[in-house]
């Protein structure tokens, strides 16, 4: 399966399990390949997501997100999300699947586990520095979150 930019997971609450999370990101500075890249990555998303299912005997939960610098597929925005939208990205790329066909179940699960961040440069001079960041992990865990 394709691998992308980032794989990690999300930091639970003390009564909750970390999930695992992969990310995709684009550094754009201006439209540009983005939407096209978008539109593999949901298939992507999809198809990994069916791989470990079938592979692991069981669905790991990972959430997806898709980071750019740049907004992209601005006059389709409120489509970018959809159960359709990832459906067509699918059919699009559905050499990923390997002959299987699409569950309209997992689909909408996978669905529900996609994310869309604009990512500002002021966002990025805000971000934590890794002994920051390291710190405040040190800390979630003291109080019993788990990553």
């Amino acid at each position: 399966m394709k691998a992308l930019d980032l794989e990690g997971s999300t930091v639970g609450a003390p009564n909750e399990r970390p999930r695992p999370v992969s990310v995709e990101c684009k550094k754009y500075s201006t439209v540009g390949g983005q939407a096209e890249g978008y539109r593999e990555f949901l298939a992507v998303a999809y198809a990994n997501t069916a791989h470990v299912i079938d592979t692991m005997g069981g669905d790991a939960e990972r959430e997806f997100l898709w980071v750019t610098y740049h907004p992209f597929s601005q006059t389709r925005w409120k489509e970018l999300l959809t159960v359709a939208h990832l459906r067509e990205c699918i059919e699009e790329y559905d050499t990923l699947l390997d002959g299987k066909p699409i569950d309209d179940d997992l689909l909408a699960t996978v669905g529900q586990r996609i994310g869309v961040m604009v990512v500002g440069q002021r966002q990025v001079d805000l971000r934590l520095t890794k002994d920051e960041a390291g710190l405040a992990l040190h800390h979630l865990r003291k109080a019993g979150y788990r990553a």
